[in-house]
């Protein structure tokens, strides 16, 4: 079922009751927040996501017996250590939200000449495990009765991983070949030519791959809504960048089918974009100042004229959404990740509305708590 549309307007700075907290728990163990100096968390849509931690690192005695023994807090003890997993929450007043599972990395101490000594931790996303991994001679590479839920299913248990509750493994089956990508890179391709996000969730206390529509996403699991932010209040900054530099108004594929010997082709027009905002998009505005179409065309290796079908109007949908892109900030607010929507107002009626998020950068640190995010929208107006 669809859930009804609902949009949610940012608090303003100075309320008490939204006071930004964080928690940061390796293998389990808390990190003392008084230790953090600065959290960030980093979201961004068909790739991996990320985090970077400094702490404090002070040198500090302790007693082995009756001997004084002297040790920096965190760079001296294996509680922070490569391959740790890390799970990360961000919010408000101890209504914190799940925005990373993922694990170390790197391990970068400083000591500096003056002042304390620190400790900066980054790291990835669990998926980082399946990069550069490929199946063995004794493992499947071609699919023809799978969907591709049930394909991200099987390339997960290569890797020990479930599938989350929530996953979709329903849908069409086609002739899939992982070819010559990584295990990685071929989930986030099933991921991408489906719109769903491939993501490592803790459920049950583990980790497991959920596999189907973002969260936030109208169609998803989760209820639907849009984040509202208004320049001079909840929006503190946004700069939008409208380009008509590679729109094209049409997109079209071209295959070839060996057993029928016949051409597979299928061309995806602006009509076949769902696109919010009630100005033109890109590729019309073209058509309407140069006066005729323009068209691009891709030959690749397609099984059939659905998968060219589907495969075209993401190519121009990827074309489409660069015409009116943006950067911005607000107040920081968990709910804003890859393929949710924000709501933004105040810029008049040419960037007014709502757009995509592609990227979101949450920070915590001695100046609160922000988000910053990166944006697309195929069409201009609100």
């Amino acid at each position: 079922m669809i859930a009804a549309t609902s949009t949610t307007t940012r608090p303003l700075p100075g309320d008490e009751r939204y006071a930004p907290e964080v928690s940061v728990l390796v293998e389990r163990q808390a990190v003392p927040l008084a230790d953090i100096l600065e959290l960030r968390v980093t979201l961004q849509r068909d790739e991996l996501g990320g985090f970077s931690m400094l702490l404090a690192n002070p040198w500090q005695l302790e007693r082995d017996g009756d001997s004084p023994r002297g040790t920096f807090r965190h760079s001296d003890l294996d509680a922070l250590d490569v391959y740790k997993a890390v799970e990360i929450r961000m919010g408000y007043a101890h209504q914190l939200a799940p925005m990373f599972v993922g694990e170390i990395l790197t391990l970068a101490p400083s000591f500096p000449s003056t002042g304390m000594p620190t400790l900066q931790t980054t790291g990835t996303d669990l998926l980082n495990r399946l990069r550069r991994a490929k199946p063995g001679d004794d493992a499947a590479r071609s699919w023809s009765k799978l969907t591709d839920g049930e394909i991200a299913e099987v390339v997960a248990r290569r890797h020990d991983l479930r599938l989350t509750e929530g996953s979709v493994r329903t849908g069409t089956t086609q002739v899939t070949n992982q070819r010559d990508l990584d295990d990685l890179d071929f989930l986030l391709y099933l991921a991408k030519r489906n719109d769903f996000e491939a993501v490592i969730e803790l459920e049950r206390g583990k980790p497991a791959l959920y596999f189907g529509r973002p969260r936030g996403d109208r169609r998803g699991p989760e209820p639907f809504a849009e984040t509202a932010l208004t320049w001079g209040e909840s929006l503190i900054s946004f700069t939008p960048r409208l380009t008509v530099g590679k729109q094209v108004s049409q997109v079209t594929v071209r295959g070839w089918d060996s057993r029928k010997k016949e051409k597979i082709q299928y061309t995806a027009r602006i009509a076949d974009l769902k696109a919010p905002g009630r100005g033109k998009a890109g590729g019309e505005l073209l058509e309407q100042k140069q006066g005729a179409k323009t068209e691009r065309i891709v030959d690749r290796v397609v099984q059939s004229v659905a998968e060219a079908k589907a495969l075209a109007i993401q190519l121009l949908a990827d074309t489409a959404n660069e015409f009116l892109t943006g950067t911005g900030e607000t107040i920081g607010d968990p709910a804003i990740r890859p393929e949710t929507t924000v709501n933004l107002g105040g810029l008049g009626a040419r960037y007014d509305g709502p757009y995509k998020v592609t990227k979101a950068d949450h920070v915590f640190g001695a100046n609160g708590y922000t988000t910053s995010f990166e944006v697309e929208r195929m069409r201009e107006g609100a």
